[in-house]
């Protein structure tokens, strides 16, 4: 049994009345759905960070407009649902979790089924964030 310190734990939120739906129970569905894609997200940003882009338009040396943009990227494998629960009458929280170990191992499998060798062989030190690629910045699928 891991410790908790080697879980992975993501929490996603969303606002029934914020989702797209013709009916109140669409829009219930949906948020769940959202909360679940949050947690995911929360995840991934444990695993991976976040690409952060910053933009200024500066005029006679005075900032005029700027644009933050944040981006994540990644795989997150054997992810468990802990519970989705209305926290309002208007919001859903989802929690997930996944153990470091059962992330290792998953990794490991894909990289055999993909024919590249184990790094968890080679350099066991490796954290998540570095052992797993993501897709470089820029990148289409």
């Amino acid at each position: 049994v891991g410790r908790s310190t080697d879980l992975i734990v993501g929490i996603g939120y969303a606002v029934i009345d914020a989702q797209p739906g013709s009916s109140p129970e669409q829009k219930r569905l949906m948020a769940i759905k959202a909360s679940k894609l949050e947690a995911y997200k929360s995840i991934a940003e444990q695993l991976y960070g976040q690409y952060i882009e910053s933009r200024g338009r500066l005029s006679n040396s005075t900032l005029e407009q700027e644009e933050l943009v944040s981006r994540v990227e990644g795989l997150v494998l054997g992810a468990r649902l802990v519970s989705i629960k209305p926290i309002s009458e208007d919001s859903y929280e989802t929690k997930l979790e996944v153990g470091r170990s059962d992330l290792f191992e998953r990794l490991d499998k894909t990289q055999e089924d993909m024919g590249v060798e184990s790094t968890l062989d080679t350099v066991p030190s490796l954290t998540a964030a570095s052992m797993i690629q993501a897709p470089k910045i820029g990148s289409r699928r």
